[in-house]
């Protein structure tokens, strides 16, 4: 058995009720048994710590299934291509583009888990490790998951670990941590490049408006959500006014009505939602009196673009810089 990664489950972890899912893992378990002898790669146990357990990792993986497009990316980047992945859902071909960019060969399989992570499919895939850094469904499904293969994940939450942390926990978990800190600096480094070469952006405020409603709108309200540091990193800042509304049940956002929609009002509104959504948003009085709007410093991030901020990888990063810089610059400048 050597070479094959082993798992450790927290201790005193809850198995969830359910037949289906129990059969599923009886599954699981007879399907990968025997191919515990020819999982590739030597070396000493790799441990991985998560919020919800270990995962005891030995040898190279070389067949990794990623739960999420995050974990997703920052496996290709890392240069393993994973034998399956969770498709990016209503993105043209179903990958990102900044994940497709760094694809070659053949694609790995991909398969929805829109409605939770599909277990028994999953362990049809027989991998030696399972990435889910950015699985927001992981708990779950995490139990199951643990009788077909080590889960690597998040270690404090989904949407709380920084993109560098979730970029160093699959590079320990691939051992490749080299290549990981190479990935850091990259995108920093593009990061650097775009804010010395847009200098207007140096200092500019902004509030991002997200994903509108019928009454209001979430907004960020913090500089530790994700789309604010990726902004950040170009030398914008979340105005102050936003930073001291108080949160909602998602980390870093706020909630407005649209009769307070006046407190996002700075120097640039970034804002993001479906079509229909953003129609609602674009509609409303007291959105189009905002100066800003009024002024054109009003910038529609497109749902692929809002990603890459709002799950933040080095790749996506870099795409996001190349995207934005030059286009809000342009509009700082009216």
């Amino acid at each position: 058995m050597s070479g094959r990664a082993t798992r450790t489950p927290p201790r005193g972890a809850r198995r969830r009720p359910g037949a289906l899912l129990l059969a599923a893992v009886a599954v699981v378990v007879s399907v990968t048994a025997c191919s515990q002898e020819s999982a590739p790669g030597g070396g000493a146990t790799v441990a991985v710590e998560g919020a919800l357990g270990t995962a005891k990792i030995t040898g190279t993986p070389r067949r990794v299934v990623a739960l999420d497009t995050t974990s997703a990316d920052l496996a290709v980047a890392l240069g393993t291509k994973p034998v399956a992945m969770a498709e990016a859902e209503g993105t043209a071909g179903s990958v990102l583009p900044w994940t497709a960019k760094s694809l070659t060969g053949k694609r790995p399989v991909l398969f929805s888990a829109a409605a939770g992570d599909p277990v028994a499919r999953i362990a049809a895939y027989k991998p030696d490790v399972i990435l889910a850094v950015g699985d927001r469904r992981l708990p779950d499904s995490y139990t199951a998951l643990t009788a077909v293969a080590p889960v690597v994940h998040y270690t404090i939450g989904p949407d709380t670990d920084s993109w560098q942390a979730m970029t160093r926990t699959v590079a320990r978990a691939l051992r490749v941590p080299d290549r990981g800190e190479q990935l850091i600096a990259a995108a920093d480094q593009a990061a650097a490049d775009a804010r010395a070469a847009h200098p207007a952006l140096v200092g500019e405020r902004f509030s991002l408006l997200l994903n509108p409603m019928p009454h209001g709108v979430g907004a960020a309200n913090s500089r530790k959500d994700p789309s604010g540091r990726v902004l950040g990193k170009l030398g914008l800042k979340l105005d102050e006014v936003l930073n001291q509304l108080p949160p909602s049940s998602y980390p870093g956002r706020t909630y407005l009505a649209y009769e307070d929609l006046a407190v996002a009002d700075t120097d640039l509104v970034f804002a993001t939602g479906a079509d229909d959504a953003m129609r609602t948003l674009e509609e409303q009085p007291a959105f189009r009196s905002l100066k800003a709007v009024k002024e054109g410093r009003y910038v529609r991030l497109d749902p692929t673009l809002a990603q890459a901020l709002a799950d933040p990888t080095p790749r996506s990063i870099e795409y996001a810089v190349e995207q934005l810089a030059g286009r809000v610059d342009a509009v700082v400048r009216k």
